[in-house]
């Protein structure tokens, strides 16, 4: 099971079946533009936008043709630059998981049109994936289609960049209605912030469902330092799934996770937390080379009814640990449990926050991260 969800997840114009995924499969990319330096294959890329204002200790890379994804992060200190995303600007293709941080909407986590126990044997649980609306079957890849569909720019400075992503016929095919969904990168000293804001159509004639996360992950190093990295979340909910990834209906009450070593959390195994309050929706991961990364969520003016908003997922041994933040469930278009449902006309705005230090600075690291966000001037 491992290996086959290992591969799926490794797809991302893998668009199941022989349904009519032609049409929404990502697209060829242009000749890469060079804006930044990229550790190989630059011509999978596509475009490359190199955030690094005068003075920031972070720089980010997005890729607007490839899902308008966050692709590079480097931590600078000392002259010296720290890759921090797991195969940072390397585009190349190779087994296992890709890493970077790619964009997950309108699905997070896999969506199951029909159970996937009655595939015939031998079938992929791909075959089983998708949704329904109104008694039509949708195809849904695993954390939506945004992540593999060209992103338009629409502003772009020395220390933002915001992308766009609208509906079209392709997106229809999965998805029927209508939408704009922006995100902005801002850099700023030693904190990125990523700004999320889904609008629906005004002529939808109905709420629009969907959850909306990211899938960051980062380079943990070799399985020695690797196993000596730790974890810290406030999490005080863990949100039970079954063996396809589907919440199973129980929530059930656990400890915040204090310091514990990454090797004691599992091989690929998903561990999906919530429970946290209005303003602790945060988990900080700390490396053996010293170097610390929190992510952290401000309060969204929306129910939370139990959603995830940490989805942790890794691989000690392949040296990657992805600290999802998300604000949904799996499963949650084919259950419609944890999903933001919006209104003709209305905007949804989330947003979480990368900041980095090391150990000298981790005591400042760990005040700042108390105070409000900056805005972004959206």
């Amino acid at each position: 099971m491992a290996i086959s969800r290992m591969r799926e997840r490794t797809s991302r114009s893998r668009f199941f079946g022989a349904m009519t995924w032609a049409s929404i499969a990502f697209l060829p990319l242009s000749a890469a533009q060079t804006e930044t330096s990229v550790s190989a294959c630059a011509d999978k890329a596509g475009r490359l936008i190199r955030l690094h204002p005068r003075g920031s200790s972070l720089a980010a890379t997005i890729a607007p043709d490839r899902g308008g994804e966050l692709v590079g992060l480097e931590f600078i200190r000392s002259g010296k630059h720290r890759p921090l995303l797991y195969r940072d600007l390397d585009f190349c293709e190779r087994p296992g998981w890709e890493g970077k941080a790619p964009v997950l909407w309108p699905a997070t986590g896999r969506n199951f049109a029909v159970d996937p126990s009655t595939l015939p044997k031998g079938a992929p649980t791909s075959d089983a994936f998708g949704w329904v609306w109104h008694g039509q079957r949708y195809p849904m890849p695993i954390h939506g289609f945004a992540r593999s569909l060209p992103w338009s720019v629409t502003r772009q400075s020395e220390s933002s960049v915001r992308v766009l992503l609208a509906d079209n016929d392709r997106t229809r095919i999965a998805y029927p209605f209508g939408f704009r969904f922006e995100i902005q990168y801002s850099v700023s000293g030693d904190v990125l912030t990523v700004t999320h804001r889904v609008t629906a159509a005004t002529d939808n004639g109905e709420p629009m469902p969907f959850s909306i996360g990211n899938h960051v992950t980062f380079d943990i190093g070799n399985v020695a330092s690797a196993k000596d990295a730790r974890l810290t979340s406030p999490a005080t909910r863990q949100i039970l799934t079954d063996a396809e990834g589907r919440p199973t209906g129980t929530v059930v009450d656990r400890p915040p996770l204090d310091h514990v070593r990454l090797a004691t959390l599992g091989r690929q195994s998903a561990l999906s937390l919530g429970g946290y309050a209005a303003d602790t929706v945060s988990a900080k991961l700390e490396m053996a080379d010293g170097v610390t990364i929190l992510i952290r969520q401000p309060r969204v003016a929306y129910p939370d009814r139990d959603l995830i908003r940490f989805n942790i997922w890794g691989d000690v041994d392949e040296g990657f640990f992805a600290i999802e933040p998300w604000f949904g469930r799996q499963n949650s278009l084919a259950s419609g449990e944890g999903v933001i449902w919006l209104a003709p006309g209305k905007t949804f705005e989330w947003r979480f926050i990368v900041s980095a230090s090391d150990v000298a600075s981790s005591a400042h690291h760990d005040d700042r991260s108390k105070a409000s966000p900056r805005q972004t001037g959206w």
